[in-house]
């Protein structure tokens, strides 16, 4: 995969983040004008932070889904490459 940009065949759902449970670190703050916040997915299985993608069931999931779980056989590939592949997508 070229570094700047999508990977090829990429598919990636909007319901990605089926599965998994938001958490947010910044929960009390008050939210700023300027600033993002990001949300890490939870894997409801594991209990582990989502990082990774499937792309056969199109959905974020977690290091122990990808190497012990029911996706261990599945083309996995990583949250930023998931990103460019959207990303491409909306932009064209």
């Amino acid at each position: 995969m070229d570094e700047h940009g999508p990977p090829k065949d990429c598919q990636v759902s909007e319901n990605a983040a089926e599965g998994a449970e938001a958490t947010s670190n910044d929960e009390h703050k008050p939210a700023k004008r300027d600033t993002v916040t990001v949300e890490r997915l939870k894997c409801k299985e594991h209990g582990q932070e989502g990082s990774l993608y499937c792309k056969h069931d199109q959905r974020i999931i977690c290091v122990l889904c990808a190497v012990q779980g029911e996706h261990r056989e599945h083309e996995i590939i990583t949250l930023k490459e998931a990103y460019l592949c959207v990303r491409a997508h909306i932009l064209n």
